[in-house]
């Protein structure tokens, strides 16, 4: 099979008919019902993913299939579990140098940007690389996957604890995490201990609420407006009416679930505040992360 790089308009259809007709190959050859999938096709195979999923990233004035982009590192990542692809060390290394090839064009690429989204599948082939090579040099790629994982709790995603999970099962060989700034990673693994990962929902929780007590005070406020103009005009009429007494009970009564309200909404206010700022000292600790590896790098 030929390259799949390199594509332009009037390929697109092919390739993606292509590369459903590799992923089936590959996945065929690594098979438990096959017999091993012999090497040098096996590296063939390998290299037309990557490409694949260079040009699908890159996107090249197309929509980026996030979900496919996904699933076929997935696979990648059970090929090498699979220890049925028959690669050598040499073919892991290509590999890695080919993904932190690809994964670099994204650090500085937009926050929601595909790169950022898969790259806890990117750091689950790593993982899986490190199993069988855990004597190689991942400095680089822990970089990358720290700076990654920074911006998906940025973005609010929850996967961010996936990467950091991948990292933590790295082989204690690799030695990569020791120029981080181990002090800020044992807070990291502190505050990860103690439930940071469950503070996305408590913010959504809080927001939905905070919703619901602002629209349940508007409708309140519409009623009491509408109670004073009722009163007003009764006060004006030459007929005093007989509920005057009455709607003044009423309005005085919404006027305290409206102080209820208030003191409700301002208490749920703090305890979001709190959470958010709970949020943005826990991104500043693993941007602080980041920045100390790279420092040690160099």
């Amino acid at each position: 099979m030929a390259k799949l790089h390199n594509l332009n308009g009037h390929s697109v259809s092919k390739a993606r008919s292509d590369i459903r007709d590799l992923r089936v190959e590959l996945m065929s050859l690594c098979s438990r019902e096959g017999r091993g999938a012999d090497p040098h096709r096996s590296r063939e195979l390998l290299d037309d993913y990557l490409d694949y999923l260079d040009t699908a990233l890159s996107g090249q004035g197309r929509s980026i299939d996030v979900s496919q982009i996904q699933e076929m590192l997935l696979e990648v990542s059970q090929i090498i579990r699979s220890g049925r692809a028959g690669v050598s060390a040499d073919d892991y290394r290509k590999i890695i140098s080919h993904l932190t090839g690809i994964y670099a064009k994204g650090l500085a690429e937009e926050m929601k940007c595909p790169f950022i989204i898969t790259s806890v599948d990117y750091a689950d082939v790593i993982e899986a690389i490190s199993q069988e090579c855990p004597a190689f040099d991942y400095r680089e790629v822990m970089g990358q996957l720290l700076y990654y994982m920074s911006q998906l709790f940025r973005n609010r995603k929850g996967s961010w604890m996936m990467v950091y999970e991948r990292l933590l099962s790295l082989p204690e060989s690799i030695d990569a995490l020791a120029l981080s700034n181990r002090k800020t990673f044992m807070e990291i693994q502190e505050w990860t201990e103690q439930g940071v990962d469950s503070l996305f929902q408590i913010c959504r929780d809080y927001k939905g609420m905070i919703g619901q007590t602002e629209h349940d005070l508007a409708g309140l406020e519409r009623r009491i407006a509408v109670q004073k103009d009722e009163m007003a005009a009764q006060k004006n009429s030459a007929v005093i009416a007989f509920d005057s007494l009455r709607k003044k009970r009423v309005l005085k009564a919404m006027l305290s679930q409206k102080a209820r309200l208030i003191e409700e909404l301002q208490s749920k206010q703090m305890i979001l505040e709190l959470v958010e700022n709970d949020i943005r000292e826990f991104e500043e600790k693993l941007v602080e992360l980041r920045r100390a590896y790279f420092i040690r790098l160099v």
